[in-house]
């Protein structure tokens, strides 16, 4: 019994200190904007949730999992999802903001009008 317990806790620290990794590949990949490194990162999360997700479905199934343990890892499951919906995002804005760079210049992409183009007046004249 003591064997197995130091196994699982022995699994628990590697699954960690990997979790600790990924989140550092994100951290830099997002400040570098670096659009390869983020979609790796949701790779392997999407990697994590999906074993995740089996844990829950198998133990719950064999009634080795007591009501704590099943709603932190729904909440567990639940924080990766948001996790991965903020990566996606972040993403999109970097594939968007690819879009408007050309020749070596960042164009607008807001909807405020730019100077001299708005509506046109007719000219006043001043008496």
């Amino acid at each position: 019994m003591e064997s197995v317990v130091i196994g699982v806790a022995a699994v628990a620290i590697i699954i960690s200190i990997l979790q600790i990794i990924l989140a550092l590949r994100l951290f830099f990949a997002a400040k570098n904007r670096d659009y390869r490194n983020c979609r790796i990162w949701i790779i392997v999360t999407v990697i994590v949730v999906v074993i995740n997700i089996a844990s829950l479905i198998l133990n719950s199934t064999s009634g080795e999992f007591d009501s704590l343990s099943f709603g932190i890892t729904i909440f567990l499951v639940c924080y990766k999802l948001f996790e991965l919906l903020v990566v996606i995002s972040f993403l999109r804005t970097l594939r968007g903001a690819d879009r408007n760079w050309e020749w070596g210049c960042m164009y607008a992409t807001s909807t405020v009008p730019q100077p001299g183009t708005g509506p046109h007046y007719p000219a006043q004249h001043q008496g």
